[in-house]
This record gives C-alpha cells, structure tokens and sequence, in this order.
C-alpha cells in the first residue's frame, strides 16, 4: 500500500511535495518489484514511451507493461551498474566537498516513489543530497565510457537520460539533480535543473500513452527499431499456415521495393568509394582528406569461437 514519503523518518527529510512509497526496496523480492513496475511508468521508461530512446521502442515498453519482461539476470553491464551504484554514492560523497567546497551529506533512497496525482508516474532514485544552499535533490548514479562522457559535456545529457532526470524530479517535486558518472577512473558529476515546461510536457505525453496503450491495451505501431523487432517476434512466436489478405499494403508494399532497391544502388556506391581510398592508400595505414582522417590499419581479432585472425579495416572518420 503506497505511504506518505514523510513517513520515511530518514536523515534527509523532506522530499518535494510528498509522493508515495510504492515500496521500500531493501525487503522487495526482484520478480515482486518487477510486477510493480508493470503497474506504472518508471523514469528510466518515459523517454521510450516518448520515442526518445534508441534502444527500446514504445512497442518494446508496451509489451514488458503486458507481462513480457526480458531477462536480464545475465547481463554483466546491468549487473556492474548495479554492484557499482553503493560505492559510487559513497565516493561522491567524499569527493563533492572537496571539489565544490560545500559540506553535503549524501545517502541511499531505496525507495520506489509514485507521484501523488499522476498514478501513472514512478521514480526509484539512486540516492538524495542535502546542499547547505541548494536543498534536498536527487542523484543518478551512471557508469560511462570516457566517449560517452565527452559527448555528455559538449552537448549536455542524451535526451533519454535527461528526460529520466526531469521524469524523477516530476515523481519527487524536487528542484535539482545530480547525474553521477564513473568514467574509468574518474568519478564525474554533471548539475541537473528541474525544468517545469519539460515536465508539463512528459505529464501530458505520459499520461495520453498510458491511458491509449496500456489503459486500452492497444499497442503501439513499430518503428523500425531493432528493438520494436525483437518486441514482434516476441509477440507472435509461432507461424501458423495461414493465408491474410494484405492489400491494404499496397502503399507500404511499393515503398518497401522502391527502399531496397536504393539501398543496394547506395550499398555499391559507397564500397565503391571505400575501394578507391584503398587504392589511394596503398600500403600506407593513414591518409589525410582536409583536416579529416582516413585509415586503413591492421586489426586483431582475439579467439573465441572463431579462430583468430589479423587484417586490415578501413575506417572514414
């Protein structure tokens, strides 16, 4: 039964405008909190629900709310995210006040929140900071590559993880984030302002998607993700020797034709171009087109189900 987050009787107190506790996470089985999930919209979820995340179609979304959840008891990347997420806080933690000069006391929130009005909307944060001027706000706690970081500093947030920011901070009513990432080595944190026009507009969006999808139990069309495939095979794993009338398809039929057809005059094109700069290159591994580089470099293939082997590999930066 959701509860009054001021019921909490943490160290921090005082989370924005008092959402529910859907559950407390330290006494929460794995398969009963990923039943809960399917009763609402978490974060992490909003941007594929908006189409925002290029990993996982709204028809993905849609059938994981149904009950077809994927099993990612395996996957090592979800599992170091996890074991990393304490001592990543705990670093922070350590690392804020001697970089920003502030005393902030930094803890665990595990706490699966659902915004007092929106039913539809949830949050389970990674942890919550107490600023002497800014206030209670939230952490995300992410593991990055040092690309992905440089990218994150030259254009802000991906959208999708923006959008989970501002998701958390709707569920909360709290006024800042922090998104906390382990770079390799390093441990980097990026400031995150709530942003009320973005919320107004993930409330409305959210809100029309659930009640036409998941409310009407009416899927969502594809996309053309690899994801939205994946979600389709799901859906309709055996054929049947049936014969449906697609005439309705004509349209889609002919554009279909039309498409691959061009793929494969543009598939030639562009071999043929990778081929000319390869006879450029001739037994040079590196050559220059203005400021841009191209490079045609011996690339080691390690052993694992295939032998091993070493050849060249053209890359156009």
């Amino acid at each position: 039964m959701a509860m009054p987050a001021e019921k909490l009787g943490l160290p921090v107190a005082g989370i924005g405008h008092r959402p529910l506790i859907l559950a407390d996470l330290r006494h929460t089985d794995t398969d009963l909190w990923l039943s809960m999930r399917e009763r609402t919209l978490g974060a992490s979820e909003v941007a594929a629900a908006l189409g925002l995340n290029p990993y996982k179609s709204p028809l993905k979304l849609y059938l994981e709310k149904m009950g077809h959840r994927e099993d990612l008891s395996g996957n090592e990347a979800v599992e170091f995210g996890v074991q990393m997420e304490g001592p990543i806080r705990l670093w922070f933690a350590k690392r804020y006040p001697v970089v920003e000069k502030f005393n902030v006391e930094v803890q665990e929130y595990p706490f699966m929140l659902r915004h007092p009005d929106h039913y539809w909307l949830s949050a389970s944060p990674d942890g919550v900071i107490a600023h002497p001027e800014l206030g209670v706000g939230l952490i995300e706690i992410k593991t990055a590559s040092e690309r992905m970081w440089r990218e994150w500093e030259a254009d802000e947030l991906p959208t999708m993880y923006y959008i989970q920011i501002q998701s958390q901070l709707a569920v909360t009513g709290l006024d800042y984030a922090y998104v906390v990432a382990l770079v390799g080595r390093k441990l980097l944190w990026k400031f995150v302002p709530r942003n009320d026009e973005v919320i107004d507009q993930i409330i409305d969006l959210t809100g029309k998607w659930w009640r036409d999808h998941i409310g009407a139990k009416v899927p969502p069309a594809p996309e053309g993700l690899p994801s939205d495939t994946a979600a389709l095979k799901l859906l309709y794993p055996e054929a049947t020797p049936d014969v449906v009338q697609l005439h309705h398809m004509q349209d889609d039929y002919d554009r279909y034709k039309d498409l691959t057809a061009k793929q494969k005059e543009l598939g030639l094109e562009i071999e043929a171009i990778k081929q000319r700069f390869m006879a450029e290159l001739g037994s040079s591994d590196t050559g220059m087109v203005g400021k841009k580089k191209v490079t045609w470099k011996m690339v080691e293939r390690k052993e694992y189900v295939v032998q091993a082997s070493c050849s060249r590999q053209l890359r156009i930066f």
